[in-house]
C-alpha cells in the first residue's frame, strides 16, 4: 500500500479504529475489496471507505455488487 494512503489512514485510526483496520486490510494495490454479513453492512462500508478516501482526494469508483 502506498506511504501517502497508509499515512492518511494512520489519521482516521485515531476516530474510527476498527473501521479503518478493516478497510486497511481490504485494499490490495489500487484495488479494494470490501464486504458485509448483510447488504446494510456492505454498503456503510463503502460509503464509508468513500468518505476516507476522498479526504486524501482519492476517488473510488468501479463498483460491483453481487446483492440484487
Amino acid at each position: 500500500m502506498g506511504g501517502i494512503i497508509e499515512t492518511h489512514l494512520d489519521i482516521w485510526t485515531w476516530t474510527y479504529p476498527s473501521e479503518i483496520e478493516y478497510l486497511r486490510r481490504s485494499l490490495y494495490v489500487d484495488d479494494t475489496i470490501l464486504g458485509g454479513s448483510d447488504v446494510q453492512q456492505a454498503r456503510e462500508r463503502k460509503e464509508f471507505a468513500i468518505l476516507v478516501l476522498r479526504d486524501a482526494k482519492f476517488k473510488l469508483h468501479k463498483w460491483q455488487s453481487n446483492a440484487t
